[in-house]
């Protein structure tokens, strides 16, 4: 069977509904109510979510580039939040950093003077840009279909103009319009449904 391979943060994991929830932070296996497995569903393919909680763009585009396709996979990334940075470990994989109060202190708390105090929006956007033009320049030929959404769209005023992707969509409003998960936090069950909807709609 035919594959939907999904990466993201948390919004593409699930975390915060009710087969994914532990008070504190994400369940230990992907929401199969989540919108890939939803999406995956209404396509009638297997569903492969690498969904992880609290990823950076720059974290998504190397498990996205470093992944096994197959020449009928259908792909959808939805990319994060620009603030967000990953530490890259040859061995023992990675570290997230973003605005949250994060485990390992010593590593997050410089990181967040950092964003508010030296760090510029323009910044993060080329970077994030170029990490989301180079998946794009990657996939494009190696899988059936390649789609882009973005959690919030705001955060992305310009793309520039050497860049060939584009979003389809925005994954927000789909947390903010429906009823939020257990959380409180993250996108519920609905809003899950409908950004599935959504994105059927651009792949038909």
């Amino acid at each position: 069977m035919s594959r939907l391979i999904a990466f993201g943060c948390s919004n593409t994991y699930g975390q915060g509904l009710h087969d994914c929830y532990i008070k504190g932070g994400p369940g230990p296996h992907p929401s199969k109510y989540a919108w890939p497995a939803q999406l995956a569903g209404m396509l009638n393919l297997d569903c492969v979510n690498n969904g992880i909680p609290g990823a950076s763009n720059r974290l998504i585009w190397h498990n996205a580039v470093n992944f096994d396709y197959l020449a009928d996979d259908i792909v959808v990334i939805n990319w994060s939040l620009i603030h967000r940075y990953a530490v890259l470990y040859e061995v023992d994989g990675y570290t997230n950093l973003g605005l949250w109060d994060g485990v390992e202190k010593d590593i997050s708390e410089p990181w967040k003077k950092y964003i508010t105090a030296i760090d510029d929006d323009y910044d993060r956007i080329i970077e994030s840009c170029t990490f989301i033009d180079h998946t794009d320049r990657f996939l494009k030929g190696k899988v059936k279909k390649l789609l882009h959404i973005v959690f919030n769209g705001e955060e992305f005023p310009f793309i520039p103009h050497w860049c060939g992707f584009e979003f389809i969509l925005s994954a927000g409003p789909y947390n903010v319009n429906f009823p939020l998960a257990l959380d409180n936090n993250h996108t519920g069950p609905r809003g899950h449904k409908e950004l599935a909807k959504a994105i059927k709609e651009h792949l038909e």
